[in-house]
C-alpha cells in the first residue's frame, strides 16, 4: 500500500443533520485512502462500523459514490465506508472470494481497524457479489466476519437471469439485447463451456428456484438480510419490452417468499414505489437511489 493517496478532511457534522436551527457541533477526522482496488473512507473511531459497498458490472468506487450519498451519510454517523472497485462479476470462485476475503485482512491490518460490526452490500452484480462473499466469511468464521447484508435489484437467481436473456429476440430494445449478448458471452467464458452451461450456472448462483437451492447463501440465514427492488411493470415493458416475470423484482419477489416459507425469518424484502432515478436525472428503476441512505444507515446502527 506504498502508493496509498491520503487525504485528511476535517467534517464538521450537527448534532443531528435534519436540524435546521442548528446545535453544537462536533468535529470527525475523516481519512480517504484511494487504493486500485478500493476506495476507503475511515472515521477516526477504529472500531466504528465498517460498510462495504460493491458496484455493478460496469461500476466503480466512484460511480457508487455519484449515484447516492450513502457515503456521506454514513460518514456523518460515523461509519467507515469501503466502496470497491470489483466488478463485472455475476458470481465468485473459490479465487475470487479468497483475493476479497485477502484485500479485507490486508486493509484491516495496514489501517488497524477493529470494527465491532461488518455491512455488507452492493448494487445489481454487487448484491450477487455481496451476498456470495458474505456467506463464505460466515462459513470460515471470519474474525471480521459481516452481522448484516443487503442486495439492491440484484438478480439472485441466475438460472433465470440466463433464461431471460436468452428468450431475448431482435424486436426487443437494443439495450436488452446488448445486455443479452454480454451475459451469454460472460457465463460460457466464466464457466468454459458451452454444454450444461444452465447445469453450471445453478451450481454458482446465490439462489436457484428449480431446484429450491440456497446452499451458496445459507448461512445468510442466520443474519439480518434485506433486499431492496422497484415494481414497475409498466417503466419495463415501455423502456425494454420486458414482461414483468422477467425483471429483477418478480425474481426477489419470488425469492422472498420461498425464503420465507424455508425459514429466514431475518429476510426483508423493500419494495419502492417512483424512487429509482440515475445520478442523470433519468428514470429507471434499477438504480442505486432506491435505497434511502438515512433508513439504511439507522437499521446498520440497529443491534
Amino acid at each position: 500500500m506504498k502508493n496509498t493517496l491520503l487525504f485528511i478532511l476535517t467534517l464538521h457534522l450537527l448534532g443531528c443533520t435534519n436540524n435546521k436551527k442548528g446545535t453544537n457541533s462536533e468535529s470527525i477526522q475523516t481519512e480517504v485512502i484511494i487504493e486500485e482496488e478500493y476506495e476507503l473512507h475511515k472515521t477516526d473511531n477504529e472500531q466504528s462500523p465498517l460498510l462495504i459497498l460493491f458496484p455493478d458490472l460496469g461500476g466503480n468506487a466512484q460511480s457508487t459514490k455519484e449515484s447516492s450519498n450513502i457515503t456521506a451519510v454514513a460518514m456523518e454517523a460515523n461509519v467507515s465506508v469501503l466502496l470497491m472497485n470489483f466488478n463485472h462479476h455475476l458470481f465468485l470462485s473459490k479465487e475470487d472470494k479468497i483475493l476479497l476475503t485477502g484485500i479485507l485482512d490486508s486493509l484491516i491490518t495496514y489501517y488497524n481497524l477493529s470494527p465491532k460490526k461488518i455491512i455488507v452490500g452492493g448494487f445489481s452484480s454487487g448484491g450477487i457479489v455481496s451476498t456470495l462473499w458474505s456467506n463464505h466469511l460466515i462459513k470460515i468464521n471470519h474474525e471480521f466476519k459481516p452481522q448484516k447484508v443487503f442486495a439492491v435489484d440484484s438478480p439472485l437467481d441466475l438460472v433465470q437471469l440466463f433464461n431471460n436473456v436468452t428468450n431475448v429476440d431482435s424486436s426487443s430494445h437494443e439495450v436488452s439485447l446488448e445486455e443479452a449478448e454480454y451475459i451469454t458471452n460472460y457465463f460460457e467464458e466464466a464457466l468454459n463451456t458451452k454444454d450444461s452451461l444452465i447445469q453450471k450456472i445453478g451450481k454458482v448462483s446465490p439462489f436457484n428456484y428449480s431446484s429450491l437451492n440456497f446452499e451458496n447463501i445459507e448461512k445468510l440465514k442466520a443474519i439480518d438480510f434485506r433486499i431492496y427492488t422497484e415494481p414497475d411493470s409498466i417503466w419495463w415493458k415501455a423502456n425494454r419490452n420486458f414482461k414483468f416475470n422477467e425483471t429483477d423484482s418478480y425474481q426477489l419477489i419470488i425469492f422472498a417468499k420461498i425464503a420465507r416459507e424455508h425459514g429466514w425469518n431475518n429476510l426483508q424484502l423493500i419494495q419502492t414505489t417512483n424512487k429509482g432515478y440515475r445520478n442523470n436525472g433519468q428514470r429507471h428503476p434499477h438504480s442505486w437511489s432506491i435505497v434511502d441512505p438515512k433508513e439504511l444507515i439507522e437499521w446498520i446502527q440497529k443491534k
